[in-house]
């Protein structure tokens, strides 16, 4: 058994992660600020659970608001916590949560863990930029970035990188490109964000009385969606190996297969009863 720290675990990602561990009978350590009485990260693990179709218990769930006193006993650390704001100007929030947190929590955990053995921080497919195609699982110097996260995710690999030499702690960034909801139950966080603020503007077009929309995409091209229940698959995986002889080490996490744009839109029509294509805008609603 296993003693994981878990940041984020009351976020999609990091909440999946936390139960995926605890079923494996691990214990989990979640950090989690405003939770002094731990009772919103274990709503969040314990939904998470039941989106995996698995039962659970919190008996080896550990709820802190501080690391000061915990580290010396943990094996490995996931990473999760982020700040997902998209805009610009919220650029300097991300980089605080995003960039400055998570490295004050490596240089921490080496400093502070004996037995900790590897930091894994989750980041993103998209600090290789926009640019599609193959992504090489290493650092990308000038990569197409187009908002506040990738920028500070991006940013974020190149400090634990160079925070990462000379010390002991192996590094893992670990990449998935856009998680979407499990593939067998459909859950999800119920957030909107990502894939589904584009989901949640069509539902409302629909309601609205809208019969007709045109979004200005290319409709050949395939977004990377990948299910949550793959993600968290793959994040068991590699902490249930032997030691990676690697001390620092860049891992996507992403879908072979897609389906294009033209596709996704044709399941939104027949779902929301609208008739939703790419193209030029045409109408004030297009636009």
């Amino acid at each position: 058994m296993k003693t994981i720290l878990v940041t984020g675990a009351t976020g999609f990602l990091g909440s999946s992660l936390a139960a995926g561990f605890l079923a494996r009978g691990d214990r989990v350590i979640a950090l989690s600020r405003n939770d002094s009485d731990g009772l919103r990260t274990q709503t969040a693990v314990l939904e998470a659970a039941c989106g995996f179709d698995i039962e659970l218990s919190l008996l080896n769930l550990e709820v802190v608001e501080s690391i000061d006193s915990i580290l010396h006993g943990v094996d490995e650390v996931w990473n999760c916590a982020a700040d997902m704001s998209y805009s610009m100007s919220k650029l300097q929030q991300s980089i605080e949560q995003n960039v400055e947190a998570a490295a004050r929590l490596y240089v921490w955990f080496n400093d502070h863990s004996p037995k900790g053995s590897r930091f894994y921080h989750v980041s993103t497919a998209y600090t290789a930029g926009m640019e599609g195609g193959h992504v090489s699982e290493e650092l990308h110097p000038k990569p197409e970035l187009i908002n506040a996260y990738q920028v500070s995710k991006w940013t974020a690999e190149e400090r634990l990188v160079k925070e990462s030499k000379d010390r002991r702690v192996g590094l893992t960034l670990f990449r998935p490109s856009i998680v979407i909801g499990h593939q067998k139950t459909g859950w999800s966080s119920g957030k909107k964000f990502g894939y589904y603020m584009f989901l949640s503007s069509m539902l409302k077009l629909a309601a609205e009385g809208i019969k007709k929309v045109r979004i200005d995409l290319d409709g050949s091209q395939r977004p990377n969606l990948i299910p949550i229940d793959e993600v968290v698959s793959a994040a068991l995986l590699l902490s249930d190996r032997p030691a990676p002889s690697s001390r620092v080490e860049i891992l996507n996490c992403v879908q072979s297969t897609n389906l294009s744009i033209a596709e996704h839109l044709a399941i939104v029509a027949e779902e929301f009863d609208l008739d939703v294509s790419c193209g030029k805008p045409e109408s004030e609603i297009d636009r």
